[in-house]
């Protein structure tokens, strides 16, 4: 996991035992995970008439922090929810639950 600062966002180190854990799956959507809970506690400070520059840079390190540009601007696609396995049954997208 990786730690990050509290008054930027910005991601400061990576576990690399943890990133070994999860092998292949190191995905954004790992990274959502992450950051849904935390969110408040990354961002510091409230958008105001007189703060917007300040507020932009706190948002902008967080999401490249976590990868989630993809997201915010339409590159990655939502998932669907059923996928069809090998022998043709309708099952869950593992990484629509991941999504």
């Amino acid at each position: 996991m990786a730690a990050v600062n509290q008054t930027t966002g910005e991601v400061l180190h990576s576990d690399p035992s943890a990133e070994a854990r999860r092998g292949n799956s190191t995905t954004t959507n790992e990274s959502l995970r992450m950051v849904i809970s935390p969110l408040s506690q990354l961002i510091t400070m409230r958008l105001e008439d007189d703060n917007f520059l300040m507020w932009k840079y706190q948002i902008e390190n967080v999401v490249r922090g976590y990868g989630l540009e993809g997201f915010l601007f339409g590159i990655e696609q939502v998932p669907p929810k059923m996928v069809t396995d090998e022998t043709g049954i309708l099952v869950p997208n593992p990484k629509f639950r991941d999504y």
